[in-house]
């Protein structure tokens, strides 16, 4: 499979995508206020940052639940107890 390449936005030059190079950044700039993570990497021409994809996280809770099988959001209401 072939690799495609990226070019920096601000000067046109190859970007280098090696594991070693490409870091996360946060980015609080959403219309939500809500701050998303990406994946970046520095041009080794100019030096700019270039985001290339957003970085989707593992949220800890949500693999406990699915690995352990506890019940769903529609068993919710059958576990409350009336004070």
């Amino acid at each position: 499979m072939k690799i495609k390449e990226k070019y920096c936005e601000v000067c046109n030059h190859v970007l280098d995508l090696r594991k070693e190079t490409v870091y996360t950044v946060k980015v609080a700039a959403t219309i939500f206020g809500m701050r998303e993570n990406w994946d970046a990497v520095d041009c080794p021409y100019c030096g700019c940052q270039n985001l290339l994809k957003r970085r989707y996280l593992k949220d800890a809770e949500q693999t406990d639940q699915s690995s352990t099988g506890t019940k769903g959001k529609g068993d919710e209401n059958e576990e409350q107890e009336d004070p």
